[in-house]
């Protein structure tokens, strides 16, 4: 398919005549949509590159990643088009036992998340480096990167003791974590229902190999909005040091809403 497609100026000058206001989401043809914006990175197209590789496709279906280019400070990141129908959607019609498939089906894509090869060298964050991004850290990112786990539990408690000195006696504690694929943004518009059944992961902005909890973070924040979600949280049995994790969680999403420009600085 990459080498179908034609140049990177034909695709953006695409994008330019097609797209109408305040869209980032073109269909070229009956296989391939282009995502295009000034928040579209290498380090998405690299992280849905490395799930798309190495996840079962039986399991669940990322769509494949044809090519990533820049035009100016705009990405554009063409891709597979997939036929489905959006969990928004969905759901607004499901019975309660198409829900708890449903359910199911996205647990045991988190599940297979976890299980993915982490690349040598890996710190938290995108897929090959980079500064995270996304439901926790804000869409712009941070201005830092983390080589190692440690790094990044060192920098988020400096972040606790310097913004909420309050929180000395507890903080974060990721000895015992390792790194997985997180999504960390399953909204209902970046899931899909295929019409064989299987569910597709879109957008993977956000994504990045961080400990478990983030994810159960980033489920955590939209359980009051999102029944579903609730639904998924329920088969989660998690105990008091990750409540403890989540609540840390929480106070620094709510330190970078206030501060992110001055510690970004």
């Amino acid at each position: 398919m990459f080498s179908l497609l034609p140049s990177d100026e034909e695709l953006a000058s695409f994008c330019k005549n097609n797209c109408l206001a305040g869209t980032r989401l073109v269909r070229f043809s009956d296989t391939t949509i282009i995502k295009f914006g000034l928040d579209i990175t290498p380090a998405e197209a690299a992280t849905q590159r490395y799930v798309w590789e190495h996840a079962n496709q039986d399991i669940f279906h990322v769509p494949e990643p044809y090519r990533f280019f820049q035009d100016g400070p705009i990405g554009y990141l063409v891709m597979e088009y997939l036929v489905g129908t959006s969990l928004s959607t969905y759901l607004e019609s499901a019975s309660s036992e198409e829900q708890i498939n449903l359910v199911n089906s996205v647990m045991e894509a988190l599940d297979h998340l976890a299980t993915l090869p982490v690349p040598l060298k890996q710190g938290p964050g995108p897929a090959g480096g980079g500064s995270p991004r996304g439901y926790l850290w804000s869409d712009t990112g941070l201005s830092t990167s983390f080589a190692s786990i440690f790094e990044m539990e060192s920098w988020l408690n400096q972040i606790l003791l310097q913004y909420k000195p309050g929180n000395q006696t507890r903080l974060f504690d990721f000895t015992a974590a390792t790194l997985v694929v997180c999504h960390t943004d399953l909204a209902p518009r970046n899931l899909l229902r295929l019409d064989s059944g299987k569910i597709a992961l879109l957008d993977w902005g956000s994504a990045g190999f961080y400990p478990p909890i983030f994810e159960i973070y980033a489920l955590r924040t939209r359980a009051d909005r999102e029944p579903f979600f609730a639904s998924i949280l329920d088969r989660l049995r998690l105990d008091e040091e990750q409540e403890g994790q989540i609540q840390l969680l929480a106070k620094i999403e709510q330190i970078l809403l206030f501060y992110g420009d001055i510690i970004n600085r």
